[in-house]
Order: structure tokens, then C-alpha cells, then sequence
């Protein structure tokens, strides 16, 4: 399994919602900043707020999108390292794996960070 690195902590969160770009499909919400790491260095975070339910709700829909990442990671652009925010919705946790995907692939388009 590969292992992704990932955003832990809130300020670096709260940076990316301030002056990154964003995308809302059916499934997620993404967001987007440029690192400062190099080219192809991605690291990711993953976020539900409370309003969509109990913790087992919210880790549920987490695991659903890092999997999602995991499968598509080599679908990114590595022309510069960015940091990714994946935020969950109400119905990412009941929304078919495969609309998961399309969603994901779907938000990196229109962002304009998908590989060519």
C-alpha cells in the first residue's frame, strides 16, 4: 500500500481555504496550494467538520477519500509540489466508489492539475 504524506495541522489547513483554489463536485470538495518542496512532493490532508456526523461517520468518509487518492495519485501533475485538501460532504460516505473516482478526476481537471 502506498503511503501518502499528509497535512496535520490546523494552520496549514486554514492557509490552503485562505489563498488556494478550490473545487466542489457531488462527492468532495478539493483545494489546492503550490509547496515549496519540489517538483512531484504532494502532500494531502483530509477533513469532515462535525455537522455531517459522529466520529464513525467522519473517519469513514476519510478512509473512502484517501483511497480515492491512493488509486489516483499518478493522475497528478508533477510540474510543481502542492498541498491538497480533501473535504468530505454529506454524501461522500454513501456515493458509489466508482463516483468517488470520477468526482476526484473530475475536480483535478478542472483545477488543471491532471496529467496529461
Amino acid at each position: 500500500m502506498m503511503k501518502i504524506e499528509t497535512l496535520k495541522k490546523r494552520p496549514q489547513f486554514t492557509k490552503i481555504a485562505k489563498i488556494g483554489s478550490k473545487w466542489v463536485c457531488h462527492g468532495m470538495i478539493l483545494q489546492i496550494n503550490p509547496n515549496n518542496l519540489g517538483i512531484g512532493k504532494h502532500r494531502f490532508g483530509f477533513t469532515v467538520t462535525k455537522k455531517i456526523g459522529g466520529a464513525v461517520t467522519r473517519n469513514r468518509i476519510k478512509r473512502r477519500l484517501r483511497a480515492v487518492v491512493r488509486e489516483k495519485f499518478s493522475i497528478i501533475s508533477e510540474n510543481e509540489g502542492l498541498d491538497i485538501v480533501l473535504i468530505g460532504r454529506k454524501n461522500t460516505k454513501d456515493r458509489e466508489y466508482k463516483k468517488l473516482l470520477d468526482d476526484f478526476i473530475y475536480c483535478l481537471q478542472k483545477l488543471k492539475i491532471i496529467r496529461k
